[in-house]
């Protein structure tokens, strides 16, 4: 079973609960679940996105592809990169903060030709709501 992800994967920022520091990951509900399904099945899982050609897309793209996540899909943008967002924490709720203005993301769906390629590889797609909401 081939499975296509499509959506943001993020820069995200924790806080690690010493004084003012955070920890830099990657998340994001479409890659998340892909992350998940990469881990826990057979499945061959890819992921379609569009991110930047700087250090952190660099990173990104590293990290999924070593979860087992195929980044044959992704466009590289050479004047985006990827957003970022950063979790605070104060009495036990949690509330988010993002930076998207120069998300490649957002112009994830803009090669039609790429997309339709991705989308007939697949037997299953997975999109989210948000994915639909950054277009």
């Amino acid at each position: 079973m081939r499975v296509l992800a499509i959506g943001e994967c993020m820069v995200e920022l924790a806080p690690t609960g010493v004084d003012a520091q955070f920890s830099m990951g990657f998340a994001g509900d479409t890659m998340n679940t892909a992350w998940y399904l990469a881990r826990i099945s057979d499945f061959e899982v890819s992921y379609f996105t569009a991110i930047g050609t700087d250090a952190v897309s660099d990173r990104m793209a590293d990290f999924l592809s070593g979860a087992g996540i195929g980044t044959q899909s992704i466009r590289r943008l050479p004047d985006r990169t990827v957003g970022l967002y950063m979790i605070e924490l104060k009495d036990g709720e949690r509330s988010f903060a993002y930076w998207r203005g120069q998300a490649a993301a957002k112009l994830l769906a803009r090669d039609e030709a790429a997309l339709a390629r991705a989308l007939a590889q697949a037997d299953v797609v997975y999109f989210s709501g948000i994915t639909l909401a950054i277009l």
